[in-house]
């Protein structure tokens, strides 16, 4: 390999990646599992927080997930975490570059990305001295959606893949050259994997089982192994247990206990369920074909052409099997984490897989004939426009979201918060409870202050959370009735409201006996806007309107009202919808509220109206408070509508609602 081509392949690497990202290089934790990655994020600003104490790695949170499930409120956000290195570094580039921005830190893991592609690409070159070959793996690399969606994410994964490529790489290299300094820069390399993610711990091992039949075969450098070997894990080992400590003292909001495979049938669940969920995330359609056509290609030339396998390929050959097997022992333990976490495909089977494949080429790029080269090449140019636009694809599908997509409800209703509270002069150092988080650090990441979370709204958890020592609370207005009110009605004779923004609102506790609208303040006071009854079919966009107005399953949209309401840009309003429903059906039944400026959708929310009434086949009334935020424009347009995507019926006697100035 010679410098043009390094050359090139950094060039392709930076170019593919680049053109897979560039929309997204300013994106705060979103969408697929925005839940971990928002507490990375966390802990790269909790070391700002914290004055870059590296061995006290704190978030925003203060009750932890583990051991007590968010029950055990604490004094300090401190967690025990995977040696957080790369959470620091970028934390010292926020420091330099005085910007918290998402850019900085998915900056930081894309350029980490770009040179563990690069490694790649140099590892295959050491095995298959042939361009076509490593251009090839490098491409199959480099697209695959999984790996693509987190190339520039907020997870440790992408560095301690890289880290372990780049000490793949310097091992193979003192295989094939036996330079002391190959082997060292190995295992530095392999540590840093297994440091900040303990899931690369199998790599580490698995080198250690190929070093240790070596040494059982030729016995020599024993010094240089037992040296290197002990020093790596006298590491890991000291770290383990301070984070054991850690633990300990402080709890985690990061896992720490396995999830094994209980059975046979539970195997085949999960793999029937990963399959299902992720087979076309870890590799698509076009990647599957190529990894045939190179099995069958190998095994024409092993055993038709009788290839001779050069010492460095059965060295690879037999990593490959340690790695296989270390992964599938470790699939065993954390099975069921599989199933809800693609990227533990990235932490396990990614690279035994690309390195498999790198090996079975190696033997066929041995053969230096015109027909291999013509094939390879052939391979190289049809693949490389498919695989991008499949990855393309899965980016887009992945980034899909809509009504059911509560964590980015979250992201959207928290933004602009830290403003919004620093306006109603509420200090930094205030201890918040966030009722319903479902990603416990974005609400404070969004708000900048520190707190405790409520994640599941049971009336025992809400109880439990209010004895806690906190300055304020804050709940989701969309999800106050459906969420917190329903399952604890007494709620609102604990709390009463400072202020609103139409997305959250904010409370001091305070004892009270309440109802509704005066939990709402608005029980003496006169609406400035109330809507007709739907007979009236002035506001309402109905072709048949009645006494009783029936949803079929086929209609898909139904009680549509439109109108330009001057009055959103003055302030936030509370909105009073009253109706009472007979639902003949458990099919989810949902009211649209939106609200259009200038052309844009500037207010989108959803309620489940069927998660409100309890009965079937009887009338129910429901009543539903929900916040509009102050437009920008007097010519804003509201509107309101049932929706039934899923074929739901109801007959609807009576439909009102009424709207109240904040």
């Amino acid at each position: 390999m010679n410098k043009k081509d390094l050359t090139l392949a950094i060039i392709i690497i930076t170019i593919i990646g680049y053109f897979l990202n560039s929309n997204f290089f300013n994106e705060f934790p979103s969408f697929t599992h925005a839940w971990a990655q928002s507490d990375r994020f966390a802990l790269a600003l909790g070391f700002e927080n914290n004055g870059f104490n590296f061995f006290k790695p704190e978030t925003f949170v203060l009750n932890h997930q583990f051991p007590d499930n968010w029950e055990t409120p604490s004094n300090t956000s401190i967690t025990a975490v995977d040696f957080p290195i790369h959470e620091y570094i970028i934390a010292l580039f926020m420091k330099i570059f005085h910007s918290n921005s998402p850019l900085i830190f998915r900056g930081y893991i894309f350029i980490y990305s770009i040179i563990g592609m690069t490694f790649l690409y140099k590892t295959v070159s050491l095995l298959t001295n042939s361009r076509l070959s490593s251009l090839l793996i490098l491409f199959i690399g480099l697209t695959s959606p999984i790996f693509v969606y987190y190339q520039n994410g907020f997870l440790p994964t992408i560095p301690s893949l890289s880290n372990g490529i780049i000490g793949l790489y310097f091992y193979l290299k003192y295989r094939n050259l036996a330079l002391k300094k190959h082997f060292i820069l190995a295992f530095i390399f392999l540590v840093l994997a297994a440091l900040s993610r303990s899931t690369f711990l199998v790599l580490l091992v698995s080198v250690c089982c190929s070093i240790f039949f070596k040494w059982l075969k030729e016995r020599e450098n024993t010094r240089l192994y037992f040296k290197t070997i002990f020093i790596s894990f006298l590491l890991l080992t000291s770290y383990f247990l301070y984070n054991h400590l850690l633990r300990e003292q402080f709890g985690s909001i990061f896992l720490n206990h396995l999830l094994p495979i209980r059975s046979w049938n539970h195997f085949i669940e999960v793999v029937s369920v990963i399959k299902s969920n992720w087979i076309f995330h870890y590799f698509s359609k076009g990647h599957y074909w190529i990894f045939l056509f190179i099995i069958l290609q190998f095994l024409y030339f092993k055993f038709v052409k009788k290839i001779v396998i050069s010492k460095l390929q059965i060295v690879a050959f037999k990593l490959v099997g340690w790695l296989f097997l270390g992964n599938i022992l470790f699939f065993i333990v954390m099975g069921r984490q599989f199933q809800e976490h693609d990227y533990y495909f990235l932490d396990t089977f990614f690279l035994p897989i690309l390195l498999l494949f790198s090996v079975l080429l190696s033997t066929i790029t041995s053969i230096q004939k015109r027909g291999v080269t013509f094939l390879l090449n052939g391979a190289v140019i049809l693949s490389v426009f498919p695989l991008i636009i499949s990855a393309q694809k899965i980016q887009i599908l992945k980034r899909e979201t809509g009504s059911w997509d509560r964590i980015q409800t979250t992201n959207n209703n928290f933004s602009q918060s830290e403003d919004f509270l620093n306006e109603l002069n509420i200090p930094t150092s205030s201890k918040i409870l966030v009722l319903d988080a479902y990603a416990p650090n974005i609400p404070f990441i969004k708000m900048n202050r520190k707190g405790f979370v409520v994640m599941t709204t049971s009336k025992e958890n809400i109880i439990n959370a209010l004895k806690w020592e906190i300055d304020y609370v804050v709940f989701q207005n969309e999800f106050f009735i459906s969420d917190i009110y329903s399952n604890f009605p007494e709620i609102i004779n604990y709390l009463k409201i400072i202020s609103s923004n139409g997305k959250i609102t904010i409370c001091k506790l305070e004892n009270s006996n309440q109802s509704l609208d005066s939990f709402f303040s608005i029980e003496s006071t006169t609406p400035i806007f109330k809507s007709n009854p739907f007979l009236d079919c002035n506001d309402w966009y109905e072709n048949e309107m009645g006494e009783i107005v029936k949803l079929s399953k086929k209609e898909e949209f139904k009680l549509t009202f439109k109108k330009q309401l001057e009055f959103l840009s003055s302030s936030s309003s509370l909105v009073k919808l009253s109706t009472t429903i007979l639902k003949t059906t458990n099919i989810p039944i949902q009211l649209v509220v939106a609200i259009d400026e200038n052309g844009k959708n500037t207010l989108y929310q959803t309620y489940n109206l069927s998660g409100m009434i309890n009965q079937i086949n009887k009338f129910d009334e429901v009543e539903l408070y929900f916040n509009l935020p102050k437009t920008s424009t007097s010519q804003s347009k509201f509107s309101l509508y049932v929706w039934n995507p899923s074929g739901g019926e109801a007959e609807i006697k009576t439909f009102q609602f009424e709207v109240y100035q904040r």
